[in-house]
């Protein structure tokens, strides 16, 4: 309810505007004529001259149903009066409407004002009231109600109904409590002072929030507003507007300074409260908020468009929220800093992300940085954009834990995400273009799956002194963009310890794409870095795929695929050693995926002797052959049964092909078939039984794309060349090369 009437009042709604223009009038059969009648006066008198479309849903006149109020609701409308006979739970005089209904709406981010002119459908005495279903659903049904919690009657209603827009309309009164109360006092004059006035008085309540303000028109924006501190006065000026509401509040709900300034277009606010909110609003306008620099010690939520006006600190164990949606606006060079003890829970939404920003720059350094220390903080679904050094977790002044960044995007920063004595989980963010990508200093475990780091200046991730980094099914591609010969997909050095995939404990595999990177994909300087690969795709740079530095511990690459087959040892510089390497690109290159940190590989225990590792692969493939982990089984299970082709020992040569066979034909068109036929048409080549290879290659190629189809293509050259099919293997070629 409170996230529903924070999206309304600052509009962040994904649905529009056309909505805010229409309005829906419900009429029931009962005394027809005169729910219909001050239906058909509201909509004249008030509707129609300020240009809103209005469906007369009026069971009588037109015939309406329960499908045509869902109808209309989901196509947006931001008022919706119903006058008829009600219940606790329902609007019952036609068209019909109960909870089940209002549950069953699909109205995201369109929500009305409801006024409900009938009997006990506001009872908040009731468990469950018809009018709290319409505010509790969540991203659907309505922002308000209003209606009785009582018996209600026709003429009244009529006068009410009336007198309710005529505040709305005439009266300029668009706060929910504002309207609403000045139905009542117009009420009050028709009637005079009546037991029935009382009675009315009493029975409508608003549910909802009494000061949330109907939109009535599409939004406008505050294009300049000018606020000055000189430290013991703060001074707004709205150019260009009149007729502005100006607040000043300090933190903690307003409990130490609160002030109000209303119908102006500029005021002062002399207080040494620092740091203080100002808001500045007008009707139909978004609301403008701003922050002053100063320190908070007490909890925070943030939404809306924030503007901070200097650097901004929580201390003494305090939280800030920041609400789907808000857009944290920086001016100058300010910052945010998260102080230890404190935290930072973001978490935005795919539909409502949550923006860090510069408020007029779009270039690097266009303002300070998110300096966030200690532990518990939560960024999900949030943009840090323009920066200098972006989000900069520290464990300061002791290393620090669970800090979660997910779903995140970091881009044009000068580093995008700094990492330093802390553990981390990072997932599924992307993080492109900026100086710096990543950078890691002396962390106890950064944990890195399902991102992208691509088309930074200098390194895709930069990691020195003493981290512990785990990357699994992470896409780096692209970095060193400036050209420098030093710029690296991934640089470590300095006992650092990266895992790409991990053999030994609980082994799991990496499924990483390094590619593209100006100088080298891994590049393991100085100071003894250990650096474990286990099937990955590391390939197609510019220089070295692996550069081990001198006298440092070995580099294994297991199962990996390094852009050809066999692989080029003279793109691999140092103590590196190329175990297994797979002999064609694998299925998942250039994806992302998570979950891989925390399963079991296909990787055999090193307890299992190979005719046990064998039959283990085999049985992790069929018992879920459609799963990543069957895909990348079926690789380690080739490159084994391949080093093996010549002597036999483990007598597969027949029954690993019957085993292929069967994977393709019972799983087609899904990758593990795709896989296998690759693997069957280097299995008859290996046999020399060219013709069958072709024919199988034939097959292939009907339903291979991409590079898995380039790869059988060039695999079809040679077969034709060795079988003297030369026009043929010229055609292919011509083929392959276009």
């Amino acid at each position: 309810m409170t996230e529903k009437s924070i999206n309304y009042e600052t509009f962040n709604l994904s649905s529009g505007n056309a909505w805010i223009k229409k309005a829906a009038f419900l009429a029931g059969n009962d005394n027809y004529q005169i729910s219909e009648g001050t239906h058909n006066f509201v909509i004249s008198t008030y509707m129609n001259p300020n240009s809103y479309t209005s469906d007369k849903l009026y069971e009588v006149s037109y015939g309406a149903t329960t499908a045509d109020v869902s109808a209309a609701l989901n196509d947006g409308r931001s008022i919706v009066t119903f006058s008829g006979h009600g219940g606790k739970t329902l609007w019952s005089d036609g068209p019909y409407f109960d909870q089940s209904n209002v549950r069953s709406l699909t109205n995201s981010d369109k929500y009305p004002f409801i006024f409900s002119f009938a009997c006990h459908t506001g009872d908040f005495a009731y468990s469950e009231c018809f009018g709290e279903t319409w505010l509790r659903e969540v991203d659907k049904a309505s922002i308000e109600f209003w209606g009785s919690s009582n018996y209600t009657y026709w003429d009244e209603d009529d006068i009410l109904e009336k007198r309710l827009f005529k505040a709305i309309f005439e009266d300029d009164l668009f706060e929910a409590a504002d309207m609403t109360n000045q139905a009542k006092m117009y009420f009050y004059q028709h009637y005079g002072d009546l037991p029935t006035t009382k009675y009315y008085f009493e029975v409508y309540n608003i549910l909802g929030s009494p000061v949330l303000e109907l939109w009535t028109d599409t939004p406008s924006e505050f294009t300049d507003v000018d606020i000055m501190d000189d430290g013991e006065i703060v001074y707004v000026n709205v150019v260009g507007e009149s007729g502005c509401d100006i607040t000043a509040s300090s933190g903690d709900n307003g409990a130490i300074y609160h002030e109000v300034a209303h119908n102006v277009s500029g005021t002062g606010f002399e207080t040494p409260v620092r740091p203080l909110y100002v808001t500045v609003t007008k009707h139909n306008y978004l609301p403008y908020t701003a922050v002053t620099g100063g320190t908070f010690t007490s909890d925070e939520t943030w939404f809306g468009n924030l503007h901070a006006l200097g650097s901004v600190t929580f201390d003494g164990n305090s939280t800030l929220e920041v609400l789907p949606g808000t857009k944290v606006l920086f001016d100058a060079k300010y910052s945010l800093c998260i102080k230890a003890g404190s935290k930072i829970i973001a978490e935005g939404t795919e539909s409502s992300p949550i923006y860090f920003t510069s408020t007029n720059g779009t270039s690097r350094k266009s303002w300070g940085t998110l300096f966030v220390n200690g532990s518990d903080n939560i960024f999900k679904w949030c943009i840090v954009e323009y920066g200098d050094w972006g989000l900069k977790l520290n464990g300061s002044p002791s290393p620090a834990s669970n800090n979660i960044v997910e779903n995140c995007t970091f881009r044009n920063n000068d580093q995008g995400l700094r990492m330093e004595k802390n553990e981390v989980d990072v997932i599924s963010c992307n993080i492109y273009d900026n100086r710096h990508n990543i950078v890691t200093i002396n962390n106890t475990q950064i944990d890195i799956q399902g991102t992208r780091i691509y088309d930074g200046d200098r390194d895709g991730i930069y990691s020195t002194s003493g981290n512990l980094v785990n990357i699994y099914g992470s896409v780096i591609e692209n970095n060193g963009i400036g050209g420098s010969s030093s710029r690296n997909g991934i640089y470590t050095r300095s006992s650092d310890v990266i895992e790409l995939g991990n053999t030994s404990g609980s082994s799991w595999e990496g499924y990483n794409t390094i590619r593209y990177n100006y100088s080298t994909e891994i590049y393991a300087y100085y100071g003894n870095p250990i650096v474990k690969i286990f099937y990955n795709s590391i390939h197609d740079n510019s220089g070295y795929e692996i550069y081990n530095y001198s006298g440092n511990p070995s580099i294994n690459a297991l199962f990996s695929w390094f852009g050809e087959s066999p692989p080029n040892m003279s793109q691999f510089s140092g103590d590196v050693n190329i175990i297994d390497p797979l002999e064609m690109e694998p299925s998942w290159e250039g994806q992302t995926q998570t979950g891989g940190l925390s399963k079991p590989a296909s990787f055999a225990r090193s307890s299992m002797n190979p005719e046990e590792h064998i039959q283990y692969l085999k049985e992790l493939i069929l018992s879920d052959p459609l799963s990543f982990q069957a895909d990348s089984a079926l690789s380690v299970l080739y490159s084994i049964l391949r080093s093996d082709y010549i002597t036999n020992a483990f007598g597969e040569q027949e029954s690993f092909f019957t085993f292929l066979s069967h994977l393709h034909s019972d799983y087609l068109y899904t990758p593990i078939s795709n896989r296998a036929i690759q693997y069957m048409i280097i299995w008859k080549m290996l046999a020399n039984e060219n013709e069958r290879a072709i024919q199988l290659s034939s097959l292939a190629l009907n339903h291979l794309s991409g590079t898995e189809r380039m790869c059988v293509m060039g695999n079809m050259v040679y077969l034709y060349a060795y079988t003297g099919q030369i026009e043929k293997a010229n055609q292919l070629l011509d083929n392959y090369i276009k």
